[in-house]
């Protein structure tokens, strides 16, 4: 499954697969990403993976974020940011007040997210 809960040292880490996904299929993990975190009674950790995957646009993103997401959201952290996806992510978090933070792995990133 793209976006599932895994537990992380006690913690529950909400997991979203962007790997080599292309536009569509990245708008469908998005959409269900986002039924997870709303039906979520607390805070959210979130994991997302988006080594090789065709993201070009931010659109559909920001706009839900800001308004939907980021007040549900603990922490997130990204595996897979480098180019023009940090410039994005930069776009990103200044645009939605997110705090996104880049990671080179899922293990550093977990590592992060339960501290």
């Amino acid at each position: 499954m793209a976006v599932k809960w895994i537990e992380y040292k006690g913690k529950k880490i909400l997991y979203v697969d962007f790997r080599k996904l292309f536009e569509e299929q990245v708008t469908a993990n998005l959409n269900l990403e986002i039924k997870f975190i709303k039906e979520s009674p607390t805070k959210v950790l979130i994991l997302a993976n988006v080594e090789g995957a065709a993201i070009s646009s931010l659109e559909k993103i920001k706009d839900v974020s800001k308004k939907e997401i980021s007040p549900k959201v603990a922490k997130s952290a990204i595996v897979g940011i480098t180019g023009l996806k940090e410039i994005l992510l930069r776009a990103y978090n200044s645009f939605t007040g997110s705090t996104a933070h880049p990671f080179a792995t899922e293990q550093e990133a977990m590592d992060w997210l339960v501290k």
